[in-house]
């Protein structure tokens, strides 16, 4: 019999094999009576639905067989591979736990054993299937591990322990921070290719927030790429983070704004705060791009002189200090840098901390000064606020790790800094292809 025919009437036995059972399992389970509510249809129909399900995986993976390959087949060092025995292996899946019969073969020559049906179906070594293994890394992006596995367990009748949670979804974002990496060094080396997003304006921002990994508080390093719509609204935001520092940061920023189409836009612009690391790294990578200085933190700094120049003990010296805060506020917002700075210089402090404030204040707006031409960048469309990264320093990084009681190792850490960004970028992803990767490379 020819091959096709052979293979098609494998399949109508399949087929008329599930009908029957499906059959069986209709018999038994429909009402005989339709008068149920709502509630019981749904019901009804899900243990169905989810009893079909695993009959179809059961018999599929049935019809796959053990993987047998003869009593001896090629290793991947290139020599031959004894068959041992046939294992069983109990895999979560989607749809329910499974147990797999695989052949395993052992090579003398190199000391490893392998199972071939795991290649030729692809299964990992971990204890789930990559869809579960997505699944759960897309709850643990957004929840304490312990809750996303009761989550697992409402939402996919999946028992998973707080631990396996953990150690997978952390696989996925050691799998993503490989990635990073890879594309670093390929911008590095100028082998990257070149990114098919073509914004008509990019703003970048970079800026740190503490957590607590191992028994200190560290800075996580978060960096942002948006772009503004015609109203100037935020639109495609893309995040990365670190624990690293900020030499090493840096090309983590360079591989998020060249995904987010860098090079392919000619209105670029660096908003952020005066963090001294920021603005370095900003000069290395970034040399073109119009820089701003937050415009609240500026204002923030002007507020130190006010309080030092006026007091803030009675009420009119609150009210003395608002009025020239609010004169210096619109000085930066016409492009009068040079007025404000002026002001500041002129005043004849009488205290030795006062003097402090002066000298202080006078230094960072003589720092940032080509950085605060506010009216210049807003005519062109530009933010003069960092609140696009502020708020993903509270969303993305403390939203998921400064809960209560949460203590995190600087691996564990790092790895789901992965997780949390991709999760929190536009576009949200599914995690199923990087959970392929981390789970059929390990």
């Amino acid at each position: 019999m020819p091959q096709d025919s052979s293979q098609d009437q494998t399949r109508q036995e399949q087929i008329e094999r599930l009908t029957r059972e499906f059959q069986e399992q209709l018999t038994k389970s429909l009402p005989p009576h339709p008068d149920i509510t709502l509630d019981e249809m749904e019901k009804l129909a899900q243990q169905i639905g989810e009893q079909v399900k695993k009959a179809v995986q059961k018999d599929l993976l049935q019809s796959r067989g053990t993987g047998y390959l003869g009593s001896q087949t090629r290793c991947s060092c290139g020599q031959r591979a004894r068959y041992i025995a046939c294992y069983r292996r109990q895999l979560i899946t989607l749809n329910g736990p499974q147990v797999i019969r695989r052949a395993y073969y052992y090579c003398q020559e190199c000391r490893q054993g392998f199972c071939p049906l795991d290649a030729q179906i692809g299964i990992g070594r971990g204890q789930c299937s990559v869809q579960v293994c997505a699944l759960l890394t897309r709850f643990a992006s957004y929840l304490p591990f312990a809750t996303a596995a009761k989550e697992m367990e409402v939402v996919c009748g999946l028992r998973l322990s707080a631990s396996t949670v953990r150690s997978h979804a952390q696989a996925v974002g050691r799998q993503l921070e490989a990635e990073w990496t890879q594309q670093e060094q390929c911008l590095r080396e100028q082998k990257a290719q070149p990114s098919v997003v073509r914004p008509w304006q990019l703003h970048l921002s970079m800026d740190g927030v503490l957590i607590h990994v191992g028994k200190e508080w560290k800075e996580v390093k978060l960096a942002s790429a948006y772009q503004t719509g015609t109203t100037g609204g935020v639109q495609r935001v893309g995040y990365c983070a670190s624990l690293s520092c900020s030499r090493e940061f840096g090309p983590r920023m360079r591989a998020l704004a060249h995904s987010a189409g860098v090079h392919n836009c000619a209105k670029t612009a660096f908003v952020a705060d005066g963090g001294a690391w920021i603005w370095q790294e900003v000069g290395k990578y970034f040399p073109r791009s119009v820089q701003i200085l937050d415009f609240y933190h500026a204002s923030e700094h002007l507020w130190e002189v006010a309080r030092a120049r006026f007091g803030e003990t009675t009420a009119g010296q609150k009210a003395a200090a608002r009025d020239w805060i609010g004169r210096q506020k619109e000085r930066l917002l016409t492009n009068q840098v040079s007025e404000v700075m002026a002001d500041v210089e002129k005043w004849q402090p009488s205290t030795l901390s006062a003097q402090e404030v002066q000298r202080r204040e006078l230094g960072y707006l003589q720092e940032h000064q080509g950085r605060m031409h506010y009216q210049s960048v807003r005519e062109q469309g530009y933010h003069i606020g960092s609140g696009v990264i502020e708020a993903g320093c509270k969303n993305v990084v403390q939203g998921r790790f400064k809960g209560v009681g949460m203590r995190w190792s600087a691996p564990g850490a790092q790895a789901m800094l992965q997780v949390r960004t991709a999760w929190c970028s536009s576009g949200q992803t599914d995690f199923a292809a990087a959970a392929s990767r981390a789970t059929l490379a390990s």
